[in-house]
């Protein structure tokens, strides 16, 4: 399969559509909710984790499914694709990409453009998490926590944009505000995210929002469960928190009305306020 592919409800590759006008695909600023029924979704990380969680919530609802993925088997994508059809989604779209670099980033944009796609709701949930102390974290760790964590969505973001994008949603972590043991690095590139987050809401509206969620302790498997049990007993809601939650606040945000932005949503569970 190549690296860009559309999936229909056939099972097949879809040919090329005259690209939608984007009076008819776009949400103004002034109306009430932006809805995501019928909508192109790029969801980045899409294929595991938070990123698939999105994907079956908006596949429930009938959005076009633009599914980002790296380093997740063919073959596993290619169920995913077939399972978020069969949700609702009227088109499932893989596209395979490191984005950490850059060459792979545009060509994957590129090859959107090329076949006449538009955007209109990005979801920046691709990330990496390095847990190290402070003084044995090297100059690789930084530069690949911060080139997913950071700069991939400020390009994403870009690309999408141009291509017709209304809406974005990324996906920080309740650790930009922290200050927690080894993870001086993570922590870093999380706020870069969410500087970036307000930042962009301010340049680019009123045409485009820009919201983030920020999770808590997340039950993604990270192979850390013996890690933060402690940060588990502290979580006010007395559990840890799951992608579906994270999704559930994502789609939240989707729906909400079209004066709302810049905004950071914590979904933690009440643990960034102990």
């Amino acid at each position: 399969m190549p690296r860009g592919s559309t999936w229909s409800a056939s099972g097949s590759t879809t040919p090329r559509a005259p690209r939608p006008s984007r009076t008819s695909q776009s949400c103004s600023p002034n109306d009430g909710r932006h809805r995501v029924d019928g909508k192109h979704v790029l969801i980045t990380g899409g294929a595991h984790g938070i990123g698939l969680a999105v994907a079956r919530r908006l596949a429930a609802r009938k959005a076009r499914i633009i599914l980002h993925h790296h380093k997740t088997p063919m073959a596993v994508t290619k169920e995913r694709a077939v399972e978020l059809l069969r949700s609702g989604a009227p088109t499932v779209r893989l596209e395979r990409a490191d984005l950490t670099d850059p060459a792979e980033l545009e060509s994957m944009f590129d090859r959107i453009a090329g076949d006449r796609h538009v955007i209109d709701i990005l979801v920046n949930s691709a990330g990496i998490l390095v847990r190290k102390p402070l003084v044995d974290t090297e100059h690789a760790d930084w530069q690949q926590l911060f080139a997913l964590n950071a700069i991939a969505p400020a390009r994403c973001i870009r690309r999408a944009v141009i291509l017709g994008c209304r809406h974005v949603v990324n996906v920080a972590d309740i650790a930009a505000d922290k200050a927690w043991k080894k993870h001086a690095a993570y922590i870093a590139s999380k706020a870069a995210l969410v500087a970036l987050t307000r930042a962009a809401a301010v340049e680019l509206a009123p045409q485009v929002r820009v919201n983030a969620v920020s999770p808590g302790l997340i039950t993604v498997p990270h192979g850390m469960e013996d890690i933060y049990k402690g940060v588990e007993a502290r979580i006010p809601a007395g559990r840890r928190g799951s992608v579906e939650d994270v999704a559930r606040a994502i789609e939240m945000l989707l729906d909400s009305p079209a004066y709302v932005t810049g905004q950071i949503v914590a979904v933690d569970g009440g643990l960034s306020l102990r």
